[in-house]
């Protein structure tokens, strides 16, 4: 280090040492992390939806201020390139009313429990379920011997 400031024709840099003083601390444990409640998490979708819907409607507000004001330009210039301007603000504004609606739709879809959940069957009874892809577990053997069953049992009836 003296070196290369000697090289630089710097002033020489003291440094002082200063002893450590340790401190004893216990180390902290975090306390456990508490599940919150429904309420609080009722609160916290409220407050959030209501941040995001403030936002969403802040933008456009100043989407279609913008909006009016490239169209009052264009209009007076003439010019091709403040019309080719306005499309790309247009489609923004859509996105943006787009996305108040979704955050509505997604508040109402968390808040309701699912409808169209059908209860479960009663025990005991049968029915109908139909299998789209199904996938057999077992050896070829084991594969031979169901299909031959299956087939006489076909001819059979």
């Amino acid at each position: 280090m003296k070196e290369v400031t000697k090289i630089l024709n710097l002033p020489d840099i003291v440094e002082e040492k200063t002893p450590l003083t340790v401190i004893d601390q216990k180390p902290s444990v975090p306390a456990p992390i508490q599940a919150p409640t429904q309420s609080e998490e009722d609160e916290n979708l409220e407050r959030d939806f209501q941040l995001v819907k403030a936002n969403l409607e802040e933008l456009s507000a100043k989407g279609v201020y913008a909006l009016d004001e490239l169209v009052e330009l264009a209009k007076t210039s003439q010019h091709a390139s403040v019309y080719e301007a306005i499309a790309p603000l247009i489609k923004s504004l859509s996105e943006t009313n787009q996305g108040i609606l979704e955050a509505y739709l997604k508040r109402k879809r968390i808040k309701e429990p699912a409808k169209n959940t059908a209860p479960p069957p009663p025990a005991g009874s049968t029915t109908n379920i139909t299998v789209d892809k199904a996938v057999f577990t077992g050896s070829t053997a084991d594969l031979m011997k169901k299909i031959q069953d299956d087939s006489k049992s076909n001819i059979s009836d």
